[in-house]
């Protein structure tokens, strides 16, 4: 009987030593996740992490670009614990939500919800508590584009819509679409496409893209400048073509061509 009690005794404190160990353990990971999330600053926000939302992620970890996923369902924050992403478990509409994921400090937000609803009331609250950040959200039916516009949506994006356009442009154009698909891959590539913000005070801020190329031997090719809030044009911009901060420029060329150039808009 002893022996038996002995050995119960020593099986409970096994058990509250495994406790202690499991609990401890759960504690001191989700101060580390508070923390980090604490520490955020210019990154993105997925709200949703479906089959939208997934790609999204996947696309901005292998570019290793700071992100946090906002969901509310169990499945997508699995998928999150299992690739150590950041994420909060939680309604994505909620404001304390949106500010607990930094949104103010944030730099981007993907409204990729299930529901054209859900999406709606997404870029709405996020453009309520930060009105610079850039919203790209997701629209199922077409009659949702206007509504999220509306809402505040820098860009919106119908599956769909896109999905269709995709597979003529490939039926028509299929080079084309080849090409671009090669240099927009996050693989090494030997010529890319990039975006690329001047900032003040920089080398090439309010020089003309003439002037900038004789100066610094600028190899690649700068195929438009976009002014602050402007949509893109198609118009190949020229050499008098002036480069200011907050332009964006769109280039083409080597990897190294174009380190060299974000190096010269930056610093």
């Amino acid at each position: 009987m002893r022996d038996l009690n002995r050995y119960v005794r020593n099986s409970l404190r096994g058990a509250k030593y495994i406790f202690y160990i499991f609990t401890k353990g759960s504690f001191f990971e989700k101060r580390r996740k508070m923390k980090m999330i604490s520490k955020l600053k210019e990154h993105y926000i997925i709200c949703g992490l479906g089959r939208v939302g997934l790609e999204i992620a996947y696309e901005l970890a292998a570019n290793n670009i700071k992100f946090i996923v906002v969901d509310k369902a169990d499945g997508p924050i699995e998928i999150a614990k299992q690739n150590n992403w950041l994420y909060i478990q939680r309604d994505a509409s909620n404001d304390e939500t949106l500010l607990e994921a930094k949104i103010t400090e944030a730099r981007g937000l993907f409204a990729a919800l299930d529901t054209d609803s859900e999406n709606v009331y997404v870029t709405l609250s996020a453009k309520s508590l930060n009105s610079s950040i850039f919203v790209v959200a997701r629209a199922t039916v077409h009659e949702t584009i206007n509504k999220l516009e509306k809402a505040g949506a820098d860009r919106v994006v119908s599956p769909q819509i896109i999905g269709g356009r995709r597979m003529a442009n490939m039926a028509l154009q299929p080079s084309i679409c080849d090409f671009l698909d090669t240099i927009m891959k996050i693989e090494e590539n030997e010529i890319k496409l990039a975006e690329i913000e001047i900032k003040e005070n920089s080398r090439i801020d309010g020089v003309s893209i003439r002037e900038a190329g004789e100066k610094y031997r600028i190899e690649a090719l700068i195929i438009s400048v976009i002014e602050k809030g402007e949509k893109i044009s198609v118009k190949k911009a020229s050499g008098n073509t002036d480069m200011k901060h907050g332009h964006k420029i769109i280039a083409i060329g080597t990897g190294d061509q174009i380190k060299y150039l974000t190096d010269l808009a930056t610093r």
